[in-house]
């Protein structure tokens, strides 16, 4: 599936941003998250939903699981929610290399870190063949993105109450996430490890 128009794309990332299931939404939430979800787009266009980038973001930078996100109208939505919750982020929780990649993550200096998250979430996806990305322009990623926190924190609290189209999108995108990761061995392997700890210098090869 792809995606030109940027208001479509700024109305996908938006809703997509405030169904985040680590962390509530917010304003700040959001603005933590704007980074790696450029970091994401910078590595691949066909992005995941966007709650799962940030999920994952926190996920890495040391949070734990306790799932605080509100449940969005729609069972099919809801649906595809828990499964992700228990599949996809519970095992990623549980791998015994996440570890791992935390401590390569915190260890990259700060203006670094949304690159790595970015780098990380691709890996991750590449490794579960995920079929599901949603093609965007960079560009029109980043315009949303630069956008002040609040005024998307409103616009996706917004789309998600008036847009059933979206949040079938949406659920699509987690359903899929759920299908590739029940198919995949393991999650994190030595390579995502690798790439981090290294990823000034695999930055720089690839310029």
């Amino acid at each position: 599936m792809e995606i030109r128009h940027r208001g479509q794309v700024a109305g996908w990332l938006s809703a997509g941003l405030c169904l985040t299931r680590v962390e509530r939404p917010s304003a700040s939430a959001l603005e933590e998250a704007t980074l790696w979800v450029l970091g994401t787009v910078s590595e691949t266009p066909a992005l995941p939903p966007p709650g799962a980038i940030a999920d994952i973001g926190k996920l890495v930078s040391g949070s734990k699981l306790n799932f605080s996100g509100a449940n969005p109208p729609g069972a099919r939505l809801r649906d595809a929610l828990r499964a992700y919750e228990d599949q996809v982020l519970g095992r990623l929780a549980n791998d015994p290399r996440i570890e791992a990649v935390s401590d390569a993550i915190a260890r990259l200096p700060a203006r670094n870190r949304g690159d790595g998250i970015g780098l990380f979430v691709s890996q991750l996806l590449q490794r579960m063949n995920y079929q599901g990305g949603v093609l965007l322009s960079p560009g029109a990623v980043r315009s949303t993105m630069t956008r002040p926190a609040e005024d998307v924190l409103h616009e996706g609290l917004r789309q998600i109450r008036d847009d059933v189209d979206e949040l079938d999108h949406l659920a699509l995108g987690y359903e899929l996430l759920v299908r590739a990761v029940r198919q995949t061995g393991t999650l994190v392997g030595d390579a995502e490890v690798f790439a981090l700890e290294n990823l000034k210098i695999l930055k720089g090869l690839a310029q």
